[in-house]
């Protein structure tokens, strides 16, 4: 097990450097003038993530997170039950407080609705997994010794680097605890699942639909 005041510190450092990425978001946008904001914002996601995921491949995290796993038929059955439950309920919930959704997540072109498929389901899950429901719920752990008081602080931190509308955020708040529930019930495995299905429904139906 690491040393918890080298997971607080990698944690700490982290979480700052997402924050970074997603302050920098406008500056694509300066160095490569005419890139339009769909494009701005998921290369400075792309960017954060690449970051936390390699720093957390150096650090053993991901190997500690996210172990091989043993495909079984009955874990691929409880696993589709979790991501049916996870989803219907995260739509729902959008359903009811929704709003137009900002015009840089809905992609346009082919090109951006591929491009937000890499970020967007691949590597930014990934990388928020490894940060939010990972080394956070880690550290706040052993600061506090209560998983649910874990749960929700690390829920409430996730749900502030989202820079939607207050009622979006409702919905960001309970994805961040469902999926802290599942961090502490499951493991990081079915966090991942959850989040990148929650991602691609999301990114489908704007391009699709909207």
């Amino acid at each position: 097990m690491p040393n918890s005041n080298d997971c607080l510190a990698r944690t700490l450092l982290l979480l700052l450097l997402w924050f970074l990425c997603l302050l920098a978001g406008g500056l694509p946008g300066f160095f490569l003038p005419g890139i339009t904001r769909t494009y701005a914002y998921f290369i400075s996601s792309l960017s954060g993530s690449l970051c936390i995921v390699i720093f957390c491949s150096f650090s053993g995290d991901l190997a500690r997170y996210l172990p091989q796993f043993r495909i079984r038929i009955c874990r691929l059955f409880n696993l589709t039950c979790w991501l049916t439950f996870s989803v219907s309920t995260f739509l729902i919930l959008q359903h009811l407080f929704r709003e137009p959704e900002p015009a840089y997540l809905i992609p346009k072109t082919t090109a951006e609705f591929l491009f937000m498929l890499i970020v967007g389901v691949l590597l930014g899950p990934l990388a928020e997994e490894l940060l939010f429901r990972g080394l956070i719920i880690d550290s706040l752990n052993e600061l506090f010794k209560r998983p649910l008081l874990s749960i929700i602080l690390s829920a409430l931190i996730f749900t502030i680097t989202h820079p939607y509308s207050l009622r979006q955020l409702l919905v960001v708040f309970y994805l961040g605890y469902l999926l802290g529930y599942f961090r502490i019930r499951k493991g990081l495995g079915y966090c991942l699942a959850a989040h990148a299905t929650v991602n691609l429904t999301g990114i489908i139906y704007n391009y699709f639909f909207l």
